[in-house]
Formats: structure tokens, C-alpha cells, sequence
């Protein structure tokens, strides 16, 4: 390795370990700031699946293997609470090395460690970002292996290495059995090895890369469906080919996910929108001051990212060949992963984790030519002035998110005393019912309207009548939270219009059901609904 191979190796590492203990440390207690992030409490309760869906595949498995990792050197989860710290220090490990094999690539790329260590800190900073490398939600181990995929295919084509090459794309596949959708960044992988400029043998290099591909395939995909159940290869075939995630719910291409676009992309790299953004319409219900920092974020965005494609169209002439391809590269990766974010959610903040590094990525390398183009330092204060704002909001949300109590918690508590674990509570996605779900339910028994209801639709009421009788012949109660009383308008936004569950299928349930107690979360009240001994919609 040369000298500045070593170099840039041993900034790396520094990296590794820096990122570790900031994402380590300041790990979140916003438990529900991303969606999934309270999955791992199921391996706590040892209720769980070893195999997830395709979406989320290998996601037990990697807690499970973190768990029995950690207990090898007596460390032992003491509470779900507890569980989920130790777990967020496996997404903490992921991220930073995510953050290093970044800042790899855009020093490879530019040449220049001022501008690749610019890029990584905004990367690092960027809001989807943090709110996955601080929590134990399930993208971050896939994301760690697509940069490895990618990294090992650079390196791969630099060194003439076919082996690395073969193994570029057996991670490519071990990233999709992680978190399906970091398999995006494997057209751009096939992009940079077909444009190569070294010799003629851009088709053999094609040919290993997806050797490997089929070969990590298998040895991701065939022990976990195996282990779960699948057997048949045809049935494994069937499998790995149907789509995680609920596509039948929440993937449709509309107008409003395009116009949200450009939402999605400020509220990943900024973090300038609501919590409870639900697009524009929404807005009208919040203070001035949000409005005008969403707007704010959203134009900042635009006009940041403009001013970089007009800048691309003057500094293309200043790049190597190679710098050139990085950046079509780059542009392959952004349209394979828009396309994902118009059909399944522009504001889902796990599907900008890939983009928003192509968009970082791309911006170092036209940064690098443009500083080429003009030496003078007023150039470098847009870029200043983003990185800062960036790395600076970035990091007080991340010291808010640890420090600040868990929104709600009290509530669940409250819950906890109320039903027994030999009661059945039914449940719907509010803040109360998952932190009692995954933290305090000792072990009662849950029925999650809304997921079911994503897999089968309108037979979830038969499915939920069938799932209490059990509980009520055992002489048990039946409860209720954040459904019943649902606004009929709120409940066909999702429940019937996506899902094909009526409203007033379990108006039965309604009549009969009686209001016991009185939750409140962020000045909000929550009615828990019992059904009495004797109720026409629950025999």
C-alpha cells in the first residue's frame, strides 16, 4: 500500500472509531422516530420470526447474532430498555463504518481530503442519517454492506481484482437480504464497471461481479427462508421474488408523491419538516414559525441542488475520465432510488439513505472541478455555510434525542397497570400502544389492527373476532386503544381506502365497548375501550 493509501486508510479507521462513540453515545430515546426502530424488542421477548419480511429480511437475524454476540463477554440485556441500547450500539458500528467507506469513495473520487471529509460530515449529519445510526432501526447494517459492495467493486477495478469484483457483488446481495432496498445502488455498480477504461474485458468484470451477486444471493436467501420454514426451492424462488412491504398498500405512483419530492429530500439532509408532516395540506395546521422553516428548508434545498447541476454542466470539462464516471454513476444511483421514493413514500426517510449519499457523492466531485475553475475562497462560502448548517442542526437533534425524556412512556406505564398479561390488547400504530407493545406489555397478547389489516385486508375482522373469543371464554377482558374511536374520515385515509377494511365493519364492537380509563400522551387524550361480558360483535 502506498503512502497515501495508508494515509487515507488510517482516516478512515479515525473515522470508524470517532463515529462509533458520537452515534454510540448519544443514542436516541425518541423510540418512535422512525418506523421499526421498536422491532428488535421482539428478539427480547424471544417472539419473533427468525426472518422478517423480504423488506427487512435478515434484520432478526443480525439482532439475534448481535445478542449472542454481547453475551460472550457477559453482557446481558437487564430490560427491553436496556435491550435496545445494546442494540442501537450494533446500528452505531454500522453507521460509522458507513460514514468511513463513504469518506473512502469521495477521496477516491476528488483526490482531495478537505472536500471528501466536507462531504462525509454532511453525510454523517444529514438527518436520515442520524436518525438511524442513533436508534436500532433496520436499514443501517444493509446500508454499511451496499458501501461495502461498493467500496470492493472500486477497489476491485483499481487493483484489476476479479475475486474483488466476485465479492463487490456477493455484499450487493447480502445488502438486499439486510434491507431490500439497498440492492438500488447495484445498477450504478454496473455502470462503473462497464465504463471502466481499462482494456476490453468490461464483459468479464460484469460476468464475476454477477457471479457474485448470484452466489451471495443464495447463501444470504436459502439458510434464512430454510430455517424459516421454506423448504421447496420453488417456493423459495416464489418468495424471493414477491415484494416486501406491503407494495399492495403503499405502492402507487401519484402526483402528490412527485410534488413531494422535494420535501422528502429537505427533510433528509436538513431535517426542516414536521414530525407529523403528512404532506403539503398538513401544513395549515401548524405555527408560522414551522412553516416558514419547512418552506425555508425545502427552497435551500432546491436551489442548492440546482446550483450544483448548473455548476456539473461547467466543471465536466475540468474532470478525469474516471471522475466523470463516478458522477454518471451517481446520477444512475439518484434515478433508480427516486423511482423507489415516487412509488413507495418520498417522505419515508429510510429510502433517502442511498440518495442522499449519491447527491453528497456527486456534489464532491463537481465541487472538485469547479474549485479548479475558481480559486478564489468566496467560492467555498455556499458550501461552508450548508456543511455547517447541516452538521450544526444535525448534531443539536441528536443531543436533543438522547437527552430528552421518551414522549409518551408515562402513558404506557399507566396502561401497564391496567391490563393483565392474560388480557388481550388490541392496538393500532399511536405512540402509547407501541411502547406498551414493545417495552411493558409482560408479555400480553397484542392483536396490531393496522399491520393485519395490510395483509388481509378485509378479513381482519373475522381474523380479530377469531383471535379474542379465546381470550373471553377464558374468562379475560378485551381492550382497545387508538381504534374505536377513530374519525371515520381519518380511518378511510389508510384503514379502508388502502387496505380494504370498512369503517364500519366493527360497529358492533363500538356499541358494546366501554370507556375505562383515560390516557394522556403530549397533551392528548387516549380512551382505552373494554368490551363487556356479553357483547353481539364478540361472542
Amino acid at each position: 500500500m502506498s503512502g497515501s493509501g495508508s494515509a487515507d486508510a488510517l482516516l478512515a479507521l479515525a473515522i470508524f472509531f470517532a463515529g462509533t462513540a458520537f452515534y454510540g453515545l448519544l443514542h436516541t430515546q425518541q423510540y418512535l422516530a422512525v418506523d421499526g426502530a421498536v422491532r428488535c424488542v421482539n428478539v427480547y421477548w424471544n417472539s419473533y420470526r427468525i426472518a422478517g419480511d423480504n423488506n427487512h429480511l435478515l434484520y432478526y437475524a443480525n439482532v439475534t447474532l448481535w445478542r449472542d454476540f454481547l453475551s460472550q463477554f457477559g453482557i446481558e440485556a437487564t430490560d427491553p430498555f436496556n435491550f435496545v441500547h445494546l442494540t442501537e450500539w450494533m446500528n452505531a458500528l454500522a453507521a460509522a463504518g458507513s460514514v468511513s467507506i463513504f469518506w473512502l469513495l469521495c477521496k477516491r473520487a476528488t483526490g482531495r481530503i478537505a472536500i471528501a471529509s466536507a462531504a462525509a460530515a454532511a453525510y454523517a449529519f444529514s438527518n436520515a442519517f442520524l436518525l438511524h445510526a442513533t436508534s436500532t432501526a433496520e436499514p443501517m447494517v444493509g446500508l454499511l454492506w451496499s458501501f461495502v459492495s461498493v467500496g470492493l467493486a472500486a477497489w476491485g477495478l483499481s487493483a484489476r481484482s476479479y475475486l474483488l469484483l466476485f465479492a463487490g457483488g456477493a455484499f450487493l446481495l447480502l445488502a438486499m437480504a439486510t434491507y431490500e432496498s439497498m440492492v438500488l445502488i447495484g445498477p450504478a455498480e454496473l455502470a462503473l464497471i462497464w465504463g471502466w477504461k481499462d482494456g476490453n474485458e468490461a464483459g468479464k468484470r460484469l460476468v464475476w461481479f454477477l457471479a457474485g451477486c448470484i452466489v451471495g444471493g443464495l447463501l444470504a436467501y436459502v439458510p434464512i427462508y430454510y430455517l424459516s420454514g421454506t423448504t421447496n426451492p420453488l417456493y423459495m424462488w416464489r418468495r424471493f421474488a414477491a415484494m416486501g412491504g406491503g407494495d399492495r398498500v403503499y405502492g402507487r405512483v401519484t402526483i402528490a408523491k412527485i410534488v413531494n419530492l422535494p420535501f422528502g429530500f429537505a427533510s433528509g439532509i436538513f431535517g426542516a419538516l414536521p414530525l407529523d408532516y403528512g404532506g403539503i395540506r398538513s401544513l395549515r395546521t401548524e405555527s408560522v414559525d414551522t412553516i416558514l422553516i419547512a418552506v425555508g428548508g425545502v427552497l435551500i434545498s432546491i436551489l442548492w441542488f440546482s446550483w450544483t447541476v448548473i455548476r456539473s454542466v461547467y466543471a465536466r470539462a475540468l474532470l478525469s475520465p474516471n471522475q466523470r464516471l463516478f458522477l454518471s454513476c451517481c446520477l444512475v444511483a439518484l434515478i433508480f432510488d427516486a423511482l423507489a421514493l415516487i412509488y413507495w413514500d418520498p417522505l419515508y426517510d429510510k429510502l433517502w439513505l442511498q440518495p442522499l449519499a449519491a447527491v453528497i457523492l456527486g456534489w464532491s466531485v463537481i465541487f472538485t472541478g469547479w474549485r479548479t475553475l475558481h480559486r478564489q475562497w468566496k467560492v467555498l462560502i455556499p458550501e461552508a455555510f450548508a456543511a455547517l448548517v447541516i452538521v450544526t442542526a444535525g448534531f443539536a437533534r441528536a443531543v436533543d434525542a438522547h437527552s430528552e425524556p421518551t414522549p409518551c412512556l408515562d402513558a404506557a406505564h399507566q396502561l401497564s397497570t391496567i391490563v393483565d398479561s392474560s388480557d388481550l390488547l388490541v392496538t393500532s400504530w399511536d405512540p402509547i400502544s407501541l411502547l406498551y407493545s414493545s417495552f411493558l406489555r409482560n408479555r400480553a397478547t397484542t392483536f396490531d389492527l393496522p399491520a393485519v389489516a395490510v395483509a388481509a385486508g378485509p378479513l381482519t375482522t373475522k381474523l380479530l373476532v377469531n383471535f379474542f373469543a379465546p381470550v373471553r371464554q377464558g374468562g379475560h377482558s378485551v381492550f382497545f386503544l387508538g381504534i374505536l374511536d377513530v374519525p371515520e374520515t381519518t380511518w378511510k385515509t389508510f384503514l379502508e381506502d388502502k387496505c380494504g377494511l370498512p369503517y364500519h365493519s366493527i360497529d358492533d364492537l363500538r356499541k358494546c365497548a366501554k370507556p375505562v380509563a383515560t390516557l394522556t400522551c403530549e397533551n392528548r387524550s387516549k380512551v382505552l375501550w373494554e368490551l363487556p361480558a356479553v357483547c353481539s360483535g364478540g361472542k
